[in-house]
């Protein structure tokens, strides 16, 4: 007759959405510091970047930096080379998975889009 694990033993299935959602949110809070500092006319300026796309620049990093950190998780603030306490890795879902692709992915193309506008790119819409 086969053993049965006990229930703690067992690994849980699926996405730590609470987990997920933290990370977003604190992807969300870095990408909008970093967008800050990159502001035309900041501490960091981007003489690449007009004032009129930075607010668009500003949502495209808030997003990456959002589909970054659902993604990575812990890893990308700790670093996998900390090995004293290592940190876990997020775990994921085919949909969280998707959904932190589809946020970065879009947050790139507004980043991408908010450059265009800057060089008067015709992008066709």
């Amino acid at each position: 007759m086969a053993r049965l694990l006990p229930v703690f033993h067992m690994k849980k299935q699926g996405a730590d959405w609470l987990g997920w959602s933290m990370q977003f949110v604190a992807g969300l809070v870095v990408g909008s510091i970093v967008g800050a500092l990159l502001y035309p006319g900041g501490v960091l300026r981007i003489h690449l970047l007009s004032r009129e796309a930075w607010p668009e620049f500003m949502l495209g990093i808030m997003l990456f930096g959002a589909g970054l950190a659902s993604h990575y998780g812990d890893v990308l603030w700790i670093g996998g080379g900390y090995r004293v306490v290592p940190p876990d890795e997020m775990q994921h879902s085919i949909v969280s998975r998707r959904i932190s692709f589809f946020v970065g992915a879009c947050g790139a193309i507004r980043m991408l889009m908010a450059f265009a506008h800057t060089f008067h790119v015709p992008l066709g819409f």
